[in-house]
């Protein structure tokens, strides 16, 4: 169940997304530095900006990753997903 959820997350078309793995690695580091900082009581200067860096690297991503599917990776005018072309094309 674990497994399905994570491919349904990371994969496009049975493919591993670049552009996804990165969202979630900016959500993980937003989230492990946001943790360490309350648990050790630290205060840093410059959270809002990693905060504001880490949210929209999240955003950015996933509009980045709706775009290149979209352009790239489905046939135009459906939902559909385009035939793989021969390599060396």
């Amino acid at each position: 169940m674990l497994t399905q959820f994570l491919k349904m997350l990371f994969y496009e078309n049975d493919t591993p997304s670049l552009s996804r793995i990165m969202v979630a690695l900016y959500f993980v580091l937003f989230a492990g530095v946001s943790i360490y900082l309350v648990v050790m009581a630290e205060h840093w200067a410059s959270y809002e900006t990693f905060a504001t860096f880490a949210g929209g690297a999240g955003v950015a991503g996933q509009i980045s990753n709706k775009f290149i599917n979209s352009k790239y990776n489905t046939a135009a005018g459906s939902f559909d997903s385009k035939p793989a072309e021969p390599r060396g094309k």
